[in-house]
């Protein structure tokens, strides 16, 4: 089809220029158009000969992650290997009317999870619905309150939407639920690492996907709210438990009430210690509040309860 048109073209070219008396200018107008439609044919049989010549492309290598003990197998090189696992459930502790930490076993009594601070699990698990009857497969991301060196198993704090709980969502949620009712030795199936944020030490903080931060930091301040304390705890708890870390590290705690303040215990331990400056916020006060607390009631007042018990509202 494009040798014809060639023709067409250069016939047309041809009789317009003699008639005309530009014969030179013919000549060299016909050199021009041969080389260019010649070259665009020669471009087009590359391209074909290229896409469809059989030849198959090398299978792109799976990513390379970075690894907190490359010498040693952890879950994380199962992760890699085989997409996820699934860990059994050993026991189940309730912390306050709605969280729970869950205990979960490793493939082997020895091995870690192999995360960074600041890393996440990502549960999966295939769920009916109204909607799907079949079964919708869905995700959720947990961080690990246990240390990130501990062996054998690891922990998730986990709160559980139940139906009814919350005016805006009167199914309750798909997984957590299930999970509350899950028998010791029943299996949940994990895979990950989620990782957007890296603390690696000694104030290093890194974004993985990003060269905008990765610097060193004195100071560290983080704000949470309910059961978003877990990523936050990991990385208190890293630097709690490394002496040479020197990190200073500031924590504002929301919740509703003191009664739903979670790994209470835990934080306070630390900040006993000098590791964390600790600052809670609550949405309901109570007469019991503790000294420390700064209650926000739902009117958008502040009333702070002092040291001398008197009540402030501002």
């Amino acid at each position: 089809l494009c040798i014809f048109f060639f023709f067409q073209a250069e016939d047309g070219i041809r009789d317009f220029c003699l008639s005309r008396g530009l014969g030179d200018v013919y000549k060299r107008q016909k050199m021009i158009t041969f080389i260019l439609v010649f070259g665009f044919l020669g471009i087009l049989f590359y391209s074909y000969f290229k896409a469809f010549s059989g030849k198959k492309t090398k299978p792109s290598k799976k990513k390379e992650i970075a690894k907190r003990y490359p010498d040693e197998t952890t879950a994380l090189d199962l992760f890699q290997e085989h997409g996820s696992i699934e860990v059994p459930l050993i026991k189940r502790v309730k912390i306050t009317h709605d969280s729970y930490i869950f205990h979960y076993a490793l493939p082997k009594e020895d091995m870690r999870l192999g995360l960074f601070p600041g890393e996440h699990v990502v549960i999966e698990d295939k769920i009916k619905t109204p909607e799907e009857p079949e079964g919708k497969l869905i995700y959720r991301k947990y961080t690990p309150t246990s240390g990130i060196d501990q062996r054998g198993t690891f922990e998730l704090l986990v709160k559980v939407y139940r139906p009814n709980s919350h005016p805006n969502y009167p199914n309750g949620g798909l997984l957590t639920p299930l999970l509350e009712k899950m028998n010791i030795g029943d299996k949940i199936r994990i895979t990950g690492p989620c990782r957007k944020l890296n603390y690696l030490g000694n104030g290093h903080v890194k974004l993985v996907k990003s060269q905008k931060l990765d610097r060193t930091f004195k100071q560290i301040a983080m704000v949470a709210g309910g059961s978003g304390i877990a990523p936050m705890y990991q990385i208190i708890k890293n630097v709690a438990d490394n002496e040479k870390d020197k990190t200073e590290l500031y924590l504002l705690f929301a919740n509703k009430t003191q009664d739903d303040i979670l790994l209470r215990e835990e934080l306070e331990s630390i900040a006993a210690r000098g590791k964390l400056k600790l600052f809670y916020t609550c949405l309901l006060y109570t007469s019991d509040a503790a000294d420390d607390l700064l209650c926000v009631d739902l009117g958008g007042r502040r009333i702070i309860k002092k040291k001398n018990n008197k009540i402030a509202i501002r």
